[in-house]
């Protein structure tokens, strides 16, 4: 699959990424766990860890 590079400010970033979470949890993916994205080329190596946090309202 090849993606274009396309504008992206923070808050769309972390909006964009809250809704790929949601709709995960909405069909019973496990999504909890790290997750490596490595590049080819110059680009950055990322890591990403994803966790279930206790709400407040739950202890």
């Amino acid at each position: 699959m090849t993606r274009t590079q396309q504008s992206l400010t923070k808050a769309e970033f972390t909006e964009q990424l809250e809704s790929l979470v949601r709709t995960a949890e909405a069909n019973d993916i496990d999504i909890a766990g790290g997750y490596t994205f490595r590049t080819d080329g110059d680009g950055a190596d990322w890591s990403l860890e994803l966790f279930e946090v206790v709400k407040p309202s739950d202890k």
